[in-house]
Parts: C-alpha cells; structure tokens; sequence
C-alpha cells in the first residue's frame, strides 16, 4: 500500500467518523 492510498483511506474514515459523531 502506498502512502497516497493510505492517507486516502485514512481521510474517508475520518470523515465518516465525523459524519457520525455530529448526526448523533
């Protein structure tokens, strides 16, 4: 795995724990 696709991958579950934590 590359940096550019970890980083990739790190930024969606990111944003999808945010996504998460501000709709509860």
């Amino acid at each position: 795995i590359e940096m550019k696709e970890f980083k990739l991958v790190g930024g969606t579950v990111s944003l999808l724990l945010f996504i998460d934590v501000t709709n509860s």
